[in-house]
């Protein structure tokens, strides 16, 4: 693709998220009503393509955020918030609407939601960091990214530095 393409497409960006919504925002079937648990990657792509077929999904995320991982756990540099919020407002314009800080099986379970609604749909990521198999992974001060408090990772918090004790 050449340079001048990219441009023009990211140009007419806005214009083209515009045109999807006034094409479809009177599609929507408030009656066939389902529910999403998670707003990661498959979360968001299944809500968004469950609305543009004319469904209103309800997504349930545990992070005080939509959009998961991608939002609380991935640096702004390499992922930015802007571009991110703007995915999600998209997708909640289609008529998607998101639950935050609401942890099934927890704050709600799994039972009530599938004895409510007529499908759910259940894409939850991976929480837990995953050790590289080589000698000393493991070892004392080797620690995963979900075992840092958020808190103390430069894009969300104060920094951290050696010595100190999480």
């Amino acid at each position: 693709m050449r340079l001048g393409g990219s441009r023009r497409a990211a140009r007419n960006w806005p214009a083209l998220c515009n045109s999807w919504k006034n094409r479809i925002g009177r599609r929507i079937k408030t009656a066939n009503r389902l529910r999403i648990i998670g707003s990661g990657p498959a979360g968001l792509a299944a809500a968004h393509d469950l609305a543009l077929l004319g469904f209103k999904p309800r997504v349930y995320e545990m992070e005080p955020v939509p959009a998961g991982m991608l939002a609380v756990g991935i640096p702004q540099y390499r992922l930015p918030r802007d571009l991110i919020q703007a995915e999600v407002e998209f997708i909640r314009s289609l008529g998607v609407e998101f639950i935050c800080n609401t942890q099934v099986g927890k704050d709600i379970t799994l039972a009530e939601i599938r004895q409510q609604h007529r499908a759910t749909i259940i894409a939850i990521g991976l929480k837990k960091s995953r050790s590289l198999p080589i000698p000393g992974a493991n070892g004392q001060g080797v620690l995963g990214r979900r075992r840092i408090p958020a808190r103390c990772l430069p894009w969300v918090g104060p920094s951290i530095s050696r010595g100190t004790s999480l």
